[in-house]
């Protein structure tokens, strides 16, 4: 669930600057809402993923996330790319980072 949220907000790269910059000229509050999304996903998908990488105990179904997500070093680095990021241009880079 965690893994879908994060793929559906990062299909945001494919907004192009110009028209966000046309319909939300003055909504600046579209831009915090949005990176403040990403950023309570990935601190979710950090938290599970670090807590099912120390559980000496079976995965449970809600922790158990694909291989992709299982990799700590690259969603801790699109939580931190998320915390710097302002503009949704940088979607792209996270975008390529996660499916690298």
């Amino acid at each position: 669930m965690l893994e879908s949220a994060l793929f559906l907000l990062l299909e945001g790269r494919h907004i192009s600057e110009e028209t966000i910059s046309y319909s939300f000229k003055n909504e600046e509050q579209v831009y915090v809402k949005f990176w403040s999304q990403l950023q309570m996903v990935l601190k979710r998908m950090l938290a599970t993923t670090l807590s099912a990488n120390t559980s000496k105990s079976p995965l449970t179904s809600q922790q158990s996330l694909s291989g992709r997500s299982g990799d700590v070093g690259k969603v801790r680095e699109l939580y931190k790319m998320s915390l710097k990021s302002t503009e949704f241009g940088q979607l792209h880079a996270m975008h390529r980072l996660w499916t690298s």
